[in-house]
This record gives C-alpha cells, structure tokens and sequence, in this order.
C-alpha cells in the first residue's frame, strides 16, 4: 500500500475548545485504591505474587461505545464501568481498540501520553489537525495535551489497534486536564449497522498482515516450549560436577 508523506496529507481543522462532557452511569474507576493492613505492604505483595500474570482474549468483554463503530475492550489497569476486571497494574492502563469499516472515534485530549499498536486493517489519526496514516506493525505515538482522533479507512474491514500508556500514573500526581472535544458518533456506518467486533475473527483467528505474522512466528521461535503438566520444565537444570568426589576440595 502506498502511504502519502505527512507533509503530502492534508490537515483538519477543529475546535479543540471542549464542548462535550461525559457521565458514567457507575462511577469509573481512573485509579485503583491501594490498602494495606501492614507498612510493608507485604500483604498486598502477596496478592499481586498471587496473582495470574495473563489475560486470555476471553476474560474481558467488548464494550460498544458510539453507533457500533467503536468498541473498546479493557485488559489491564481500571476500567470503565466501576469494576475491576484486572486490576494486575496501577501504573499502566492497556485496552484494545476497534473501529468498524470506515468507523472513527471521539476527538478527545488527555495529559498522559499513549502509545497505540496496529494490530490490522488500516487507518489514520488526526493529531492537533494533522493527518498521519498507518497500517499492521506500525507504532503510532499520541504525545500528551494533543487533540487526537482515530479513523479506520478501510471500507470493507475493521481496525484493531492495542493502547498502552501510563494514566493512572499520570491521575496519582494530579495531572487530571482531559476532555472530549467532540462525542462518539452515535450512527452506525451505512452497511454496517449490525457490526460486531469479533464477526471478523478473534485476536487469535484474524488474517493478519504477512509483516506482522512474521513478527509473531520470530517471538515464537524465541520462547520456550512449556510442557503444561510440568510447567518449570524448561528451565534449566543444573547438576553438581561430581568429578571431584573422594578428593580434595
């Protein structure tokens, strides 16, 4: 696919006066209560020792959030809603995105910065009125205080992208300004009124790009094979060298 240069693109302009405020029905949760019995904290360190380490695709669920073209799902850190599906960090907030064919989100503008991975499809973000494309294996940085906005521009498939930044460290030192500037759009695309995330397959079963499979298969070669009955057993083992035995030592 052919991308056009940035300074090729042409910009957008908006109002990035906030103009739009959001109610939750159930308060949301930006940061997690952190309590202890003990100054150590030890009890708490137990806890999160205790704690399973992965998400399965399965363990949260699609959340819509403007005229079926927006979905988010949460994976780590709080979320929205008021519960605590997996609380397994306080310093990280990571969600999976996804747009419909043609879908876009809210223009919105918060502190902290975010880093955003293109799982598929393809797409386009206007940053403070400029426009920046991007496609599977890109790494799209949105820096803190810039107006953002995500578009999908495929019109025929979705765009799955995984955030991951530092909110939560960001609320504990009160850097709190974040806006929406303009709502989710509440209309479905044309076509695609009944659209649902995983119509095109889960994380697991979607087609992905050739570059971004040969990215998976190269981890894959790298990480150990874990036998699930004996799940240490590929660490290695380590003998004493009994040569000396019966001499000196």
């Amino acid at each position: 696919m052919e991308r056009m240069r940035d300074e090729d693109e042409e910009s957008e302009e908006y109002d990035t006066d906030p103009e739009v405020e959001v109610e939750y029905e159930t308060a949301r949760i930006f940061v997690n209560e952190i309590s202890s019995n003990y100054y150590s904290m030890k009890d708490k360190r137990g806890e999160l020792r205790d704690e399973n380490r992965v998400v399965s695709w399965e363990d949260t669920e699609w959340q819509e959030k403007g005229g079926g073209q927006v979905w988010n799902k949460d994976v780590f850190g709080s979320t929205r809603g008021g519960e605590h599906v997996f609380d397994k960090t306080d310093s990280l907030q990571v969600h999976i995105l996804e747009l419909a064919p043609e879908g876009e989100s809210q223009m919105h503008v918060h502190q902290n910065e975010a880093l955003m991975y293109i799982l598929n499809g393809t797409g386009y973000e206007i940053h403070d009125g400029k426009r920046y494309a991007w496609e599977p294996g890109d790494l799209a940085l949105i820096h803190g205080g810039c107006a953002h906005k995500h578009f999908s521009a495929d019109p025929d498939n979705p765009a799955r992208v995984l955030i991951i930044k530092a909110k939560p460290m960001y609320l504990f030192l009160h850097l709190i300004d974040q806006e929406y500037i303009t709502p989710y759009p509440d209309e479905p695309i044309d076509g695609w009124e009944d659209y649902e995330p995983d119509e095109f397959g889960t994380a697991t079963e979607i087609d992905l790009e050739p570059a971004h499979r040969k990215a998976l298969e190269k981890v894959a070669d790298l990480a150990p094979e874990v036998d699930h009955d004996h799940p240490h057993s590929h660490h290695h083992e380590y003998s004493h060298d009994h040569s000396h035995e019966g001499g000196e030592h």
